[in-house]
């Protein structure tokens, strides 16, 4: 069993967690890693903008015309989670429940079509 990778200095507990099982379940190059050290520092800065959401007291601010708009970490929150899916979607590392139930699915699509013969 070879040993797991430190943690990119710098990343918080949600970032380091995400590196120690990834690194444990996976052999990354160092392109991979690169890509999971981003992903990792990603996951850090939604969950600091999670907290500060929790934290506010009103989620609506006023616009420059004195229109109610939605506070902007809720738009940023919502940036940083899709940079972090477009991240681990780089990464391509294999998700073992989609196989399983496209597998399955897979599998009724033959019988179902034996038994229509």
């Amino acid at each position: 069993m070879t040993a797991v990778p430190r943690p990119p200095a710098g990343l918080g507990r949600r970032g380091r967690a995400l590196w120690r099982d990834v690194m444990a379940a996976y052999h990354l190059d160092p392109a991979e890693a690169v890509v999971l050290e981003h992903a990792a520092g990603t996951l850090d800065l939604v969950a600091g903008l999670q907290a500060e959401l929790a934290g506010l007291e009103d989620l609506v601010v006023t616009g420059s015309r004195g229109q109610p708009l939605p506070h902007p970490v809720i738009a940023e929150l919502r940036r940083q989670r899709l940079a972090l899916a477009q991240l681990l979607r780089a990464l391509r590392l294999p998700d073992e429940a989609a196989e399983a139930t496209s597998a399955s699915v897979g599998g009724r699509h033959l019988a179902a079509a034996r038994w229509q013969r």
